[in-house]
């Protein structure tokens, strides 16, 4: 609790944002508008937490919700690491190929903690942007500006490597919309899970 009361104050006080650390995470997820799991160690939300409108990114791996807990047509799973690979001969062919194979990618995606010294071989940057538990915002801006300029991008919703279809995301929005018409609001306050 200690981490989460240091992050809380941290928050506060370099951005001005309002963080709420509940001590019932369940009932959290279930007031929160968009949930993000991104643990170290995976399975940190629990499927029975997700009411019908409930968007997760899930930026996790190994993942923090089951793939299966996706299935339920009251809700919208996204994979979180999805970054397209830049079109055009780059010499990616043979490796993607690999790759898919062995990760289970699909269209010409690779995880984003994969993307990230590919950006940085391509730039001849000998570094490390994003080890440790603390990220300095201006690195993760500066990796995403370099795997831009190099043709990677998230240009799709992805989940379990396939496309997720827009009558999912047509229904799960209509499912918001009724659930905040019935009187149950959206949180008013930026949640932090772990």
């Amino acid at each position: 609790l200690k981490a989460r009361e240091k992050l809380r104050a941290r928050l506060a006080a370099e951005h001005g944002i309002a963080v709420d650390v509940p001590e019932d995470a369940a009932a959290a997820a279930r007031a929160a508008d968009f949930l993000v799991g991104a643990s170290s160690t995976g399975g940190a939300l629990d499927p029975s937490w997700l009411v019908p409108g409930s968007v997760v990114v899930d930026v996790a791996e190994p993942r923090d919700l089951p793939r299966r807990a996706a299935l339920a047509a009251d809700r919208l799973v996204v994979d979180g690491e999805n970054v397209s690979l830049p079109p055009g001969p780059r010499g990616f062919g043979l490796l993607t190929g690999l790759y898919n194979w062995v990760v289970g990618q699909r269209l010409g995606t690779v995880y984003a903690c994969f993307a990230e010294p590919i950006v940085l071989a391509l730039e001849g940057k000998l570094e490390s942007f994003s080890l440790g538990k603390e990220i300095p915002p201006a690195k993760a801006a500066e990796i995403g500006l370099l795997g831009e300029r190099h043709g990677f991008q998230v240009d799709r919703l992805l989940h379990g490597g396939f496309p997720v279809h827009p009558k999912r995301i047509e229904n799960v929005a209509r499912l918001r919309a009724a659930r905040r018409s019935a009187g149950a609001p959206p949180s008013a306050t930026r949640r932090e899970l772990t």
